[in-house]
């Protein structure tokens, strides 16, 4: 896991989190560890480009303008709430961390290869985006990658099969599916009397028949 330096600073809770958002400031909390939360604020710029460039599982390392001890802290994003609309930020939340304890979190999992699967005739269908790994705070990887390029219609993988970087561990169970490689569904063809349109309607024919009948006994 990258780790990356960000300021923040404790929050004035008698100023409104939209206020603040104005401002470019994004209100959020630090918790966890034993210890008592606080309320506080960081650059929404600092924290879009962290997430653009590093992703959500990135391990920080918090100054805290305001407190009187404690004021580098290390801490890992917990929950970002945005709007879904504007996609604009409302609120973060970052979990303290100790660099020697490990900790849980989800992971995405990516695939790598899939043009080659569709050249073999299928598509690549998601069963588990994301697993829950353990390990310490700086070990946590950004992603987990998946190579599918070999793979053909039917074929599927597993959490087992994910490649883990050393001191890693997925906490699903390793013979829970992963991904699965279907062929695409096509329309069935349309039969050729179908196509041609409805035949004549027996109780036509009947009627015509009836007619002939009732001509030859005149």
């Amino acid at each position: 896991m990258n780790q990356v330096e960000l300021s923040a600073s404790v929050r004035d809770l008698k100023i409104s989190p939209s206020r603040l958002r104005a401002e470019g400031k994004l209100p959020g909390v630090i918790y966890g560890k034993g210890r008592a939360a606080v309320p506080l604020w960081v650059s929404e710029r600092d924290i879009q480009r962290i997430l653009s460039k590093h992703g959500r599982n990135v391990l920080m390392k918090l100054d805290i303008a305001g407190l009187e001890q404690d004021s580098t802290q290390h801490a890992i994003i917990k929950e970002v709430q945005g709007d879904t609309v504007s996609r604009k930020l409302l609120h973060i939340d970052f979990q303290r961390v100790a660099l020697d304890e490990t900790i849980r979190t989800r992971v995405p999992v990516v695939i790598k290869g899939e043009n080659s699967v569709e050249a073999a005739g299928g598509i690549v269908q998601y069963l588990l985006r994301d697993v829950e790994v353990e390990c310490l705070p700086q070990a946590v990887p950004s992603e987990l990658v998946l190579d599918v390029s070999a793979l053909k219609p039917g074929d599927s993988l597993t959490v087992g099969d994910i490649p883990l970087p050393e001191g890693v561990k997925v906490l699903e169970k390793p013979t829970e599916a992963v991904l699965t490689v279907v062929t695409p569904k096509t329309e069935e063809a349309v039969p050729a009397e179908a196509a041609e349109g409805p035949a004549e309607p027996e109780v036509v024919a009947k009627g015509k028949a009836k007619e002939e009948e009732e001509e030859g006994q005149e």
